[in-house]
């Protein structure tokens, strides 16, 4: 059997005439069929995949149809009615609550490769993106900086912290705190192959996602209070702002599933052939 010298890039092409003149100006002199990131793809990151969907489809099906209805309801709606630039407006929230999905799509493709970390951090993400929608909806000074191109999204949370029930701001604390600054979970001793096994990762990636399309509903209702019929969490009561109405239908699914996902991947649970850390990741 002939060896074959075809580029380890996959290309189709010869080494010598595909990635050797680029390996050779970093000076590697020795024919290269591995790589880290190539490794990742291949060796472990579709793997790793593989598992997440045999112990986590279910749940991710149930959060799944949760975030239907969200983006059913909310994604094409526009800005309230303003007296300036109303087209450019709409189209700026759309594009926001579009990122936000595909935020939320990109934490969860991370989480089905055991990037735990990275997960939490896009979620930190999606949630304060909402939350600037909700800030042009509430404060026609941070929209006329907007529409200047002027905005910033520092203190975006102490000027709505008003608008979002109070538990919302210990959320967005602990995915601040740990997800997006350096906190412990940035030493915490678990490597991505090793952690669906682990239910302290696996359980927690997958109440993050949760509790991230939960915040993201209640805040993108609230920004959008004016122009739905029957909100779920919010009630006027001819007050100057909306009431959060805990008591709703939505409230009870993402508990009972809140619940589910505890039962299912229980922190002390433990599997033979398989090293545990001794640290939670769950929001408290």
């Amino acid at each position: 059997m002939l060896f074959s010298n075809l580029c380890p890039c996959e290309s189709g092409k010869d080494f010598s005439t595909c990635c050797e003149p680029y390996t050779s100006l970093l000076h590697k002199v020795e024919r290269l069929d591995e790589t880290v990131l190539l490794s990742w793809i291949n060796r472990y990151s579709l793997p790793i995949q593989d598992s997440f969907k045999k112990k986590a489809s279910t749940i991710v099906f149930r959060i799944s149809i949760y975030a239907d209805i969200v983006f059913e309801s909310l994604y094409l709606l526009g800005f309230r009615l303003f007296r300036h630039d109303q087209e450019n407006l709409d189209e700026s929230f759309r594009a926001a609550k579009h990122n936000i999905m595909l935020s939320l799509f990109a934490s969860l493709s991370c989480l089905s490769q055991g990037l735990f970390l990275q997960s939490g951090s896009l979620i930190r993400c999606c949630i304060e993106d909402s939350l600037v929608l909700l800030d042009l909806s509430e404060h026609d000074s941070q929209l006329i900086k907007f529409l200047s191109g002027n905005y910033l999204a520092n203190n975006v949370l102490k000027r709505v912290k008003q608008f979002i029930p109070k538990n919302f701001l210990r959320w967005y604390g602990h995915y601040s705190a740990n997800f997006i600054h350096f906190g412990p979970f940035h030493t915490a001793p678990y490597i991505p192959r090793a952690c669906y096994p682990d239910n302290y990762v696996l359980g927690s990636g997958l109440e993050n996602l949760l509790l991230a399309m939960y915040m993201i509903h209640v805040v993108l209702e609230r920004a959008h209070f004016n122009q739905l019929q029957k909100p779920f969490f919010w009630i006027s009561h001819n007050k100057s702002y909306p009431e959060f109405q805990e008591n709703n239908i939505i409230t009870q699914y993402v508990h009972n599933l809140q619940k589910e996902i505890y039962l299912k991947f229980h922190p002390d649970k433990r599997e033979k052939g398989y090293s545990y850390t001794s640290k939670t990741y769950r929001a408290k």
